[in-house]
C-alpha cells in the first residue's frame, strides 16, 4: 500500500472511533487534535508508517495546524489524504 494512502487510512480510523466517541456529546469537541494524537502515536500504525515516533504534543500542533490550512483554502479530495501527504512532508526531528 502506498504510504500516503496507509497514513490516510490511518487517520480515518482516528476519525471512526472519535466519532464513536463524541457522539456523547453531539459530536462537539475542540480537544480532538488531543485525542487523535493520542490514539495515533499510542495504538495505531502512524509511527510505522511515518518512520518515526511522534511525540503527542507535536502531533497536536501539526493537526491543529493542517486543520487550520484545510479549511482556509479549498481542497480538492479527502481531508485525509491532505493531511497524510502533509504528515508524511513533516521533518518530525526538529
Amino acid at each position: 500500500m502506498e504510504r500516503t494512502a496507509q497514513v490516510a487510512r490511518i487517520l480515518e480510523e482516528a476519525e471512526r472511533l472519535h466519532g464513536e466517541i463524541s457522539r456523547r456529546t453531539d459530536g462537539d469537541d475542540p480537544e480532538w487534535p488531543a485525542f487523535y494524537a493520542w490514539w495515533l502515536v499510542e495504538w495505531s500504525d502512524l509511527p510505522e508508517a511515518l518512520g518515526h515516533r511522534p511525540s503527542r504534543s507535536r502531533l497536536v500542533a501539526e493537526l491543529v495546524g493542517l486543520d487550520r490550512q484545510y479549511r482556509e483554502r479549498p481542497q480538492d479530495g479527502a481531508w485525509s489524504a491532505f493531511y497524510a501527504a502533509r504528515l508524511l512532508a513533516t521533518a518530525w526531528d526538529t
